[in-house]
Order: structure tokens, then C-alpha cells, then sequence
């Protein structure tokens, strides 16, 4: 076997190898989220003044991307975390990989 095509082969099974792992990190989750008008505040749902949409607004369990939920719930990262097309399932990532639009 020559050298080229032993490289090409090492080569080609890394980077399945590394599809593999970001496929492991994006699956789908059940996670209960609010509404964003709920959180923002511009529902119906909302009583009184105390801000918490726990308490008024009722949940409903969606599948998201776990990776992108996990990312998406840290502070101060830029994401959205509830009902955002980013973390629903199929996310961007998954969606790229698995070659579906």
C-alpha cells in the first residue's frame, strides 16, 4: 500500500471520527420551556409585578439540541433559550451534518 493512499485513509477516518463526536454532542432532548413572550413579559398570562413566568405561564415540553441548550443557558453568551430557532431540534449543526435543510 502506498503511502498516499495510507495517509488519505488516516485522514478520511479522523475526520469521520470528528463528525462522529459533534454528532454525539448535538441529540435531541425533551426540556420544559416557556414561551419568549412569556419571559419578555407580553403575554397574557402575567398577574401582577414579580417577573416570574414560572409562576403564571404555563410551560410545554419541546425537543431542542442538548449541546445548544446546554450553550444557551450560561449567561452572557449571545444565545436565546427559549423557543428559539437555534436550540430547537434539529439544530443548525446537526442539520448541516445530516445534510437536511
Amino acid at each position: 500500500m502506498s503511502s498516499n493512499l495510507a495517509t488519505t485513509r488516516a485522514e478520511r477516518d479522523a475526520a469521520e471520527a470528528a463528525l462522529e463526536r459533534v454528532r454525539a454532542l448535538h441529540v435531541p432532548l425533551n426540556e420544559k420551556l416557556w414561551p419568549s413572550a412569556c419571559i419578555e413579559g407580553d403575554c397574557d398570562h402575567w398577574t401582577d409585578d414579580t417577573n416570574s413566568c414560572e409562576e403564571h405561564c404555563p410551560p410545554s415540553m419541546e425537543q431542542v439540541c442538548a449541546h445548544c441548550y446546554e450553550m444557551g443557558t450560561h449567561p452572557d453568551d449571545g444565545y436565546e433559550t427559549y423557543f428559539d430557532h437555534s436550540i430547537k431540534w434539529p439544530c443548525p449543526t446537526r442539520r448541516a451534518l445530516d445534510g437536511a435543510q
